[in-house]
């Protein structure tokens, strides 16, 4: 065998991605169509803090008074909690940081007013929390519509059922 010259970097061995074993890989997961749940609830996610935990056991007891929870809306109930979450940690330090806007001095003393970036965060936010839940179930109309099973009608449903 040749002699290697001093400062010849080793020989890199190239690995296929099948020679490859990841920690996930390691053991097979069992298909989430087959979950048992160990309870009548969805498992909270471990992540949540104190106001995502607080929303998540609020909206969960509320469902389940009603009789209304349904496991296939554990992704989207999730999101509605990490949602609120950033909601009010947006809230809250839009409050710390002393209101919307605030009065700012250039270098050659203009004044502008400058809109308190949490102001943007805390509106994008509450707009998806009202989309999310309108999709749940949460706002009065989606309630109505719950309650009484109908959908909206367009006129074609309004003139199909006058002629029928």
């Amino acid at each position: 065998m040749p002699a290697k010259a001093p400062g010849t970097p080793p020989k890199k061995t190239v690995k296929t991605q099948k020679d490859l074993v990841f920690p996930a890989q390691a053991k097979t997961p069992e298909p989430i169509a087959n979950k048992v749940w160990s309870s009548d609830e969805p498992e909270m996610p471990l992540y949540f803090g104190k106001e995502e935990i607080k929303e998540w056991k609020r909206i969960i007891a509320a469902l389940k008074a009603k009789g209304e929870l349904e496991m296939v809306d554990r992704a989207l109930l999730e999101i509605y909690c990490t949602t609120y979450g950033n909601y009010v940690e947006a809230e809250t330090a839009l409050k710390k940081d002393g209101g919307q806007q605030w009065e700012e001095i250039d270098k050659d003393d203009n004044r502008k007013l400058v809109t308190n970036p949490w102001t943007a965060i805390r509106d994008k936010h509450a707009g998806q929390l009202r989309q999310l839940a309108a999709e749940l179930g949460f706002n009065p109309l989606a309630r109505s519509k719950i309650k009484t099973g109908t959908k909206e009608r367009g006129p074609e449903s309004a003139a199909a059922n006058y002629f029928n």
